[in-house]
């Protein structure tokens, strides 16, 4: 079982980490919140995982779920493997979810 949470962690890191350094600056950040906002799916999963590094936002694992529901209702797989981590408990998040019934059904 701990093999196989490494084996998720170290493929989300190699997915996340390449979209966050792409989004880090200012201009970017700025497109990719008004993108996500138009309804942009792939802005909405990026915004989200840029909440929940906190990288060129302040850190927010609520604001981080509410992007990332957003962008797993319109099929992007990245999103809804995110909310399964982040509902496990990945990376010691400190809060309870409850829009956790949501995400998966």
């Amino acid at each position: 079982m701990k093999t196989f949470f490494f084996t998720l962690c170290c493929i989300a890191s190699m997915t996340i980490i390449p979209a966050l350094s792409h989004a880090a600056n200012e201009n970017s950040m700025g497109q990719i919140q008004q993108s996500a906002q138009n309804g942009d799916a792939q802005a909405q999963h990026l915004l989200g995982l840029m909440y929940f590094q906190g990288r060129g936002i302040e850190q927010n694992y609520t604001e981080a779920e509410k992007w990332w529901l957003k962008a797993a209702k319109k099929g992007i797989a990245e999103s809804q493997y995110s909310l399964g981590l982040l509902y496990t408990g990945w990376r010691d998040t400190p809060m309870s979810f409850t829009n956790h019934k949501e995400a998966y059904a």
